[in-house]
């Protein structure tokens, strides 16, 4: 059965200065002929409330805001943004960031995916997401064509022993990775186990089996969260090559070049965005994929020692600090906002 974009609800998750981003990403919404547009205005600029009302003027009964003076973080903004769509009437969401612009077709390719894919697999139990080619690992699923592997089992912050001697291999050429394929059309599927916030698209009955994102998550990582406890569930994410969305800004996750993941957080990230990545999956890490206590204690031990090291090396003792208090909290599961006055 044919779907409408008249039944679509876009929720478009806005912060801080970004007001022309943000209407760009608004006008190319529109221009998809979605059927309403809900957004939430995460402690945004009086520059970006005062163009929100001027479109607010244009759209009318097309167009709705929903205001937070305090930063709820991307877990709350979208928890906020979806508990007030569902109130309405439209039978689809479809998520966004505030620069995340879709190109010519991308809802059109959702829906004719959608359209597909609900003759053998029940509403509730599928999700949709768009494709950004600026995320990386995305870009090579998507290139390569590969069912990406869940998280092993007593990881620390996505290390793993294990995975050193998958990184020997390759250098002596003991593997061989599968060779690109290309993209091919939005109907085949290319199955995830997670996903960005930013392209997912499903109907209101998922939201049975997704439930809203966690606020005590706050920032980073708890899309992964999301997304991966709706897989773990049986849940069917599928990537739709054919709805492209470019990314104004890059993402976050997409700096840094090649360098190692210690190097990043020492050296590249934010004290903000280094904080709630490492607590965020830790806690990921132990209450989805703990493992043996050993294991986990002997990659935690490898990797802090590694970390230690090069942030002796660096003279980055405070931030190494700052990183050994999210593993503790982390692993206490001691979630939420917090403040970073005076942290690096």
């Amino acid at each position: 059965m044919k779907i409408e974009p008249t039944s679509v609800c876009t929720i478009i998750l806005a912060y801080g200065a970004r007001t022309e981003q943000l209407k760009k990403v608004i006008a190319g919404v529109f221009e998809q002929k979605t059927g309403y547009v809900l957004v939430v205005a995460n402690a945004v600029t009086n520059k970006t409330h005062q163009m929100l009302a001027d479109l607010k003027n244009i759209y009318i009964d097309r167009l709705e805001i929903v205001k937070s003076d305090e930063n709820l973080g991307s877990a709350g903004g979208y928890a906020l943004g979806l508990s007030t769509a569902i109130k309405n009437t439209y039978e689809y969401f479809w998520l966004l960031d505030d620069d995340n612009l879709p190109q010519k077709g991308a809802m059109a390719a959702l829906l004719d995916a959608f359209s597909f894919h609900q003759q053998s697999i029940k509403k509730r139990e599928l999700v949709l997401l768009s494709h950004r080619e600026s995320l990386p690992e995305i870009k090579d699923i998507a290139q390569k064509r590969y069912e990406p592997s869940l998280p092993l089992t007593a990881s620390f912050i996505g290390f793993h022993i294990f995975n050193l001697c998958q990184a020997f291999c390759s250098m002596l050429s003991l593997n061989n990775p599968k060779a690109p394929t290309g993209l091919n059309n939005g109907k085949e599927m290319i199955r995830l186990s997670w996903a960005p916030y930013g392209g997912l698209f499903f109907h209101k009955d998922a939201i049975k089996t997704l439930g809203f994102p966690d606020p005590l998550f706050f920032l980073y990582a708890d899309d992964f969260a999301y997304t991966l406890n709706f897989t773990l569930k049986g849940g069917n994410l599928l990537l739709v090559p054919n709805s492209r969305i470019m990314d104004i800004e890059p993402a976050w996750n997409a700096t840094g070049g090649k360098t190692s993941n210690i190097h990043r957080r020492l050296n590249v990230l934010s004290s903000e965005k280094t904080y709630y990545e490492v607590r965020n999956r830790i806690y990921i890490g132990r209450t989805m994929f703990p493992g043996h206590r050993l294991m986990y204690f002997l990659n935690k031990w490898v990797y802090l020692t590694l970390l230690g090291l090069l942030a002796l090396y660096y003279r980055r003792g405070k931030r190494l600090k700052l990183i050994l208090r999210a593993v503790s909290d982390g692993e206490q599961g001691r979630l939420g906002k917090r403040n970073f006055d005076n942290e690096s």
